[in-house]
């Protein structure tokens, strides 16, 4: 028998055929039945006519009572179908919202963690900058050496001076007097200007906001600067500028501090060369000069190579790393042995005051001894 079709009606409506079904066959039974009975009566008899009609009338019913109950398993099957496509469906669903559902999870734990990963970094730039500001804040606040009494000496030897050495010596000592006078000059240059383009807060906004760039200027920009680095060059981009600018911020103060102590050492020398010349201690006094004079300080070179590292306040923050006095292997000699410099300055008892000497080395020794214990 052809299955009943049922994807079009609701269950209702099916139940409602199926009761217009049944008893459309009730009442054809029933007809069949009473033309069935009527014959009987009229003839008296079970004839062939009314036989007939009772055996159609009760395999009619027959029929009419399979095809009622094959409908309903049909659709009682179709049913089932339908329930176990909607389940394997609704499973379906269900496991790609899933899916779904963990791969957004997953991508909302990268981004997080990107976003941490991100935060963490600029956190960590922060903190350097933050240091470069603090350093500078020292920095301002570093005393910086009164070395007047020098020229004072000068000024009071003056006349034995130029009677032994004329006004060369005179000059020689002068220019020695320039020559700390440009290193004052530099790390007061150095404090007042170095940091007055930095503003923290600028620095941060703009650190955050180049962090942020992710265009074609920016990746050029950082294969310049890797390819600068592996040429041994400086890279040019927002980022090398802040990694020199880190760099430099943590040895700033240090810096500064040894350029104050070759300060001191390079003012002890300029009194106790001049204490050497006025009392006749020629060797002791040509081996200072011969220190100061490969220096540059005589010839003026030194002047020149002031003025060209401080032409900008980049350069001066540069030169404050690399110092831009550095003792030469002279120098170092006498600083060296300055105990045996010592002991010649003692054993003067005339001309200029050793005290201005022995002042001025207590003051360099001093100053060593409190940066180390800073």
């Amino acid at each position: 028998m052809k299955k009943t079709e049922t994807t079009d009606i609701s269950f209702e409506d099916w139940v409602q055929e199926r009761k217009k079904l049944k008893k459309s066959a009730f009442f054809g039974f029933i007809t069949l039945l009473i033309i069935s009975i009527s014959f009987i009566l009229i003839n008296e008899e079970v004839n062939v006519i009314s036989g007939i009609c009772l055996t159609l009338s009760f395999f009619s019913f027959l029929a009419v009572r399979a095809a009622s109950k094959q409908s309903e398993l049909d659709y009682s099957n179709d049913l089932k179908e339908k329930k176990k496509k909607r389940a394997i469906e609704i499973e379906t669903k269900r496991k790609e919202q899933e899916k779904i559902s963990k791969e957004k999870s997953k991508q909302e734990k990268q981004k997080k963690q990107k976003e941490a990963d991100f935060e963490k970094t600029l956190e960590s730039k922060f903190r350097a900058v933050e240091m470069v500001n603090d350093n500078l804040n020292k920095l301002s606040n570093i005393e910086i050496p009164n070395i007047s009494d020098f020229k004072n000496s000068i000024i009071q030897n003056e006349p034995l001076i130029t009677a032994k050495g004329g006004d060369s010596a005179l000059q020689s000592f002068m220019k020695i007097n320039a020559f700390l006078n440009d290193i004052i000059h530099k790390l007061k240059l150095d404090q007042k200007e170095i940091g007055v383009d930095f503003n923290l807060t600028t620095l941060k906004m703009r650190i955050r906001e180049e962090a942020q760039r992710n265009d074609m200027d920016k990746i050029a920009e950082h294969f310049a600067d890797m390819s600068a680095k592996l040429e041994g060059k400086r890279g040019t981009g927002f980022d090398s500028k802040l990694e020199l600018l880190i760099n430099i911020g943590g040895k700033i103060v240090p810096s500064f501090q040894k350029e104050i102590e070759n300060l001191l050492f390079y003012h002890f020398m300029g009194l106790a060369m001049l204490s050497f010349y006025v009392n006749d201690k020629k060797i002791q006094y040509f081996e200072i000069h011969e220190a100061f004079e490969k220096l540059g300080v005589f010839d003026s070179s030194w002047q020149k190579n002031v003025l060209s590292k401080l032409d900008r306040i980049e350069n001066r923050l540069a030169n404050i790393e690399n110092q831009l006095t550095t003792l030469n292997k002279e120098f170092i000699t006498l600083n060296q042995n300055n105990e045996s410099i010592l002991l010649e300055l003692k054993q003067i008892e005339k001309g200029i005051s050793t005290n201005n000497v022995m002042m001025a080395f207590t003051a360099f020794q001093t100053w060593r001894i409190n940066k180390k214990l800073n």
